[in-house]
């Protein structure tokens, strides 16, 4: 739905269908997007409100509903019975709303699924961290340091993003959900001009791209710190970050073709 920061209903026609005797479903709602701030949830019948819950990031642990990842809410569904679920949505920054609602079992075993993924990209990034780190303590080369920054930057950013974080680094803390994914893009763009322009320097000593590099971190540092003294909003600081971000890879292409022209591996990689 963009980036905005006022509130957005939307509004559904939900019919649970009869199951089999002797067996039972639970119906649940689920919002695969943990960075929403707020969610009310309402489920209304013949005009009245049969259930209504408020969900979101900035809920309390112990208040939620459900502790998944995501937003999620088991539905008091009549079966048979046509019902309207309304859902009022308000965040910070871009928002997103992949609404699922089915059978509590099957949303569940999505979920674990998804988990094992997530938990598998941070055990990699852990490895990659502490590799670099110990790559550029014991050669002393700050291109391991850079790239250390740029992986626990990108990241940690991506736990954030996907409730990780949330879920078991930095449960119930309001500051964190509201800074940290910020602070962990400028940490992951500075690092990536830092690393890149290293790189180039290496290859290219003396050229005027590792002053680009130079400054496109500047900046980004810069941006950080600006949201962090609550100088910059969230929607202007990731505006700044989501036109620089890009560029290291962007400015780093020339030279890397001429290295793949030479036939160089490192300008394929």
């Amino acid at each position: 739905l963009g980036v905005r920061t006022d509130a957005v209903w939307l509004r559904m026609v939900l019919r649970a269908p009869v199951v089999p005797a002797g067996t039972s479903v639970t119906w649940t709602v689920n919002i695969d997007y943990p960075l929403l701030h707020e969610i009310d949830v309402y489920l209304v019948h013949q005009g009245a409100v049969l259930q209504q819950a408020a969900l979101g990031n900035l809920q309390p642990v112990e208040g939620r509903a459900l502790r998944w990842r995501t937003p999620a809410l088991d539905l008091a569904l009549v079966p048979g019975a046509e019902h309207e679920l309304f859902i009022r949505l308000r965040t910070g920054g871009g928002m997103i709303a992949p609404i699922h609602i089915g059978d509590k079992q099957q949303l569940h075993s999505a979920g674990l699924r998804e988990q094992m993924v997530q938990g598998l990209f941070a055990g990699l990034a852990c490895c990659l961290v502490v590799y670099s780190l110990a790559q550029w303590i014991t050669l002393r080369q700050r291109l391991f340091g850079y790239y250390a920054l740029l992986v626990t930057g990108s990241a940690g950013f991506s736990l954030q993003f996907f409730g990780v974080g949330g879920q078991f680094l930095w449960p119930g803390n309001l500051w964190m959900e509201q800074h940290i994914g910020v602070l962990l893009s400028s940490m992951a763009a500075t690092a990536s001009f830092l690393f890149m322009g290293h790189v180039l320097q290496q290859l290219q000593p003396g050229s005027r791209i590792l002053r680009l590099m130079r400054a496109g971190a500047c900046v980004t540092a810069a941006c950080g710190l600006a949201f962090l003294l609550d100088i910059l909003s969230t929607r202007g600081a990731m505006m700044v970050l989501s036109v620089l971000g890009p560029l290291p890879s962007i400015i780093s292409v020339p030279a890397a073709l001429r290295l793949m022209a030479r036939r160089d591996p490192l300008g394929g990689t």
